[in-house]
C-alpha cells in the first residue's frame, strides 16, 4: 500500500492501511485502527429507535466496524463534539437541538454522522431519492454554509477519505486519488475542494 499503484479501493483496504500506519506510528494507533465488530445488537436497536431515519448503508458500516474513535486523515468518523465517547450518544446529540446547525441539516434531510475538522459530514436519510448520499457541510469558511456532495454512501466516503490520507503520505495528487473511483462529477469536485486543503500543491 505504500505504492501509488495500490490506491485504497475497499473498506478492507482502509483497515489494512490504518494498520500499516499504526505500525509506523504506534502513538496514534488508538485513533486510526478500525476494529470489528462495531455496534452490537443493543447499539443497533437503540440507534434505530432514536434515529429511525438513518440510512441502512450508514448503520451497516457502524455495525461492521467500531468507527466511533476512528480518524482517517482529516475525517473523524463520528459527529463533532456532542456527547461522550459512545458513538450512539454522539449521533443522538448531534442530530437534535444541542447542535447549533441541526435546523439547517434537518431542512436538507441530512443526519450528521462524521466531521471534517470542524465541519459536519451528513448523510441523506431513509426514503430520500438520494438515500445514504454523503455531503460535506462547510460551516467554517464564513458566509453562507456550502453543501457539497462527496460519495454515494458512507462506505465510499470512508474509502475516499482514506485515499486522500494515503495521498498525503505518498505524494499523490488529487487526480491520481480520483482515478478509477465511482463518483459523480459533483462528488469529485467536493474531493478536489477538500484535497486542496491537505495535499501539497
Amino acid at each position: 500500500m505504500d505504492s501509488r499503484d495500490a490506491m485504497i479501493a475497499s473498506l478492507e483496504d482502509v483497515k489494512a492501511y490504518a494498520e500499516e500506519r499504526a505500525r509506523k506510528n504506534p502513538v496514534v494507533a488508538s485513533r486510526i485502527l478500525m476494529r470489528s465488530p462495531g455496534l452490537n445488537n443493543e447499539g443497533r436497536r437503540r440507534l434505530r429507535r432514536e434515529l429511525p431515519g438513518l440510512p441502512d448503508s450508514y448503520v451497516d458500516c457502524a455495525e461492521r466496524y467500531s468507527i466511533g474513535t476512528v480518524e482517517l486523515g482529516m475525517a473523524a468518523l463520528r459527529p463533532r463534539s456532542f456527547g461522550g465517547e459512545d458513538l450512539v450518544d454522539r449521533l443522538v446529540m448531534a442530530n437534535g437541538p444541542a447542535n447549533p446547525v441541526f435546523g439547517f441539516l434537518q431542512a436538507r434531510g441530512l443526519y450528521e454522522v462524521a466531521s471534517w475538522e470542524s465541519d459536519p459530514i451528513g448523510v441523506k436519510g431513509r426514503g430520500a431519492p438520494d438515500e445514504g448520499e454523503v455531503f460535506w457541510v462547510d460551516i467554517s469558511s464564513g458566509g453562507d454554509f456550502i453543501v457539497s456532495p462527496l460519495a454515494p454512501d458512507f462506505a465510499a466516503f470512508m474509502v475516499m477519505a482514506a485515499r486522500l490520507w494515503q495521498g498525503v503520505h505518498t505524494g499523490a495528487d488529487i487526480e491520481e486519488i480520483l482515478q478509477g473511483v465511482q463518483l459523480s462529477p459533483w462528488q469529485q469536485e467536493g474531493w478536489r475542494s477538500l484535497g486542496s486543503m491537505v495535499l501539497e500543491p
